[in-house]
Parts: C-alpha cells; structure tokens; sequence
C-alpha cells in the first residue's frame, strides 16, 4: 500500500505499508525509487533483509512494533528525535521514471557517510539522548544510531559496548578515562571494536583516536559538541513538539 512522499536529502522518497509476509517484503526490496517501507513485524525479516535495507539503504524496511508506542494516548515514534520529514507538494510527485528523465542514482547501503569525503578533525559529535548521536559536516548534519553505526545486535538492534564507549566520549569533551568497560585489556578490545566500525561507515582510514597518554586516558580526533542551548538546536520542530509534550524539554 502506497501512503505518500516525503523528502530525503532534497530527494522524493516513497512511504508504503507491507503485509510483513516474505513474499510482499521481497516484493519491497526490489523497489529502484528511494523508499520507506512500514513493516508491522519482524518475524520475514531475516538476517539478509536487515543487513541489505538498514537505516542508510535505499530501500529501507523499518518495523513499527520497534518505533511506535503510546504516550498520553496517542501514538507516537519512541525513536526521536528522528522525525519523519515534512511531505512534498502534489507536484513533487513522480511515480515511475520518466522519458528522458535522469534516472535516480543508488546508494548502496554500505555508502560512507558523507561520501568519504570529510576527515576526522572535520567532524562535529553531539550526544542528543542515550541511543541517538548528531554528526555534522560542514553544512550537512546525520542523525545516527548504533544500527547506524553497525554498533547494534543483529537480532536485539540494542547498543553493544563500543556504542556506549562513543557516548562516553561525547559526554566527557572528547576524553576517555574510565573503568566502565572492564579491564584495561576489555578497554582497549572494546576501543578497538569502536575504531573499525567508525572507519568503515565514515570511510576515513585514519585513527579516529589519539594515541593514549598516561593519566589521560585517549582523545577522540573528532571534535564533541555539547551543552542545553546546542542539543535544543539540533531537535528539528517535529521532536520539539513531542518531546514538549512528553515533558523532556521546556516549551519555548
């Protein structure tokens, strides 16, 4: 079922509704327009389709009973502040491709971010809650999970311990000194684990860590951004208002 448009990245993107059986997701994944497909549960979706329509795929399979839930009665996304984008005008509406239109180009799902184009000491972290980062580049700006991140269980989708070491580097200004993760060798497997996955999805094959320095622990080369006044700039008006009305954050 076609519900309508919204835009991605100045992008048309088409929102559907599946039955959730393996014959309509399959159906789904062969999709060639950008897309969103609304799954009610996650019982056909094996280990390929997860791995092949992530968050960062063309076609991208998103299960609700893992993003909706009820707050003072009403129905509302529990994976803010991603909202969904405003929809486009009627205009913007293009069902197939056109006779001598530009064909849209895909996006493979393992794409680095940013086109692989930024270096670490480009990069700006905030921590926006306990499952959500916001990276900015330049103008540009992502909204990142540990899914996101390849930082997440394959069947549970909940954070592992290199997505919670990321979050301790944006909560103390870049700086990592702590026992938290274990021992020093836990430490270090765990830094470990978090360098390479941050490597591949950024593409940078630099260090995203400084060497360690003793009694200091290890600085991230990426800058971290914090403070209220910057993570209220970063809630677009959508997660404003639901987090207003949850009571996560003053009204303007």
């Amino acid at each position: 079922m076609h519900l309508g448009w919204f835009e991605i990245d100045d992008e048309p993107c088409a929102l559907l509704l599946v039955a959730g059986d393996a014959h309509s997701l399959t159906a789904a994944a062969r999709r060639r327009e950008r897309a969103v497909v609304l799954v009610p549960t996650d019982g056909s979706m094996t280990p390929e389709l997860r791995r092949r329509h992530g968050s960062r795929a063309r076609v991208r399979f998103v299960v609700l009973h893992d993003c909706l839930g009820v707050h003072g009665g009403r129905v509302c996304r529990v994976d803010l502040p991603v909202p969904m984008p405003p929809p486009l005008p009627s205009r913007a509406h293009v069902s197939r491709a056109q006779p001598g239109a530009p064909r849209a180009r895909a996006t493979p799902s393992d794409a680095p971010l940013f086109d692989g184009r930024a270096t670490w000491e480009d990069l700006a972290f905030l921590k926006l809650d306990n499952q959500t980062l916001l990276v900015r580049f330049e103008r540009r700006s992502r909204r990142l999970n540990a899914q996101d991140l390849g930082l997440a269980g394959a069947v549970s989708r909940k954070p592992r311990a290199p997505f919670e070491m990321l979050l301790a580097f944006c909560e103390n200004d870049g700086w990592l000194k702590t026992r938290r993760f274990g021992s020093a060798r836990a430490t270090k497997t765990t830094l470990s684990r978090l360098r390479a996955k941050l490597r591949a999805a950024f593409g940078i094959d630099a260090d995203p860590f400084h060497e360690f320095k003793a009694g200091m622990g290890w600085r991230a080369r990426f800058h971290v951004a914090g403070g209220e006044e910057e993570r209220d700039r970063a809630l677009s008006p959508g997660a404003r208002a639901v987090l207003e009305r949850a009571g996560k954050v003053r009204p303007r």
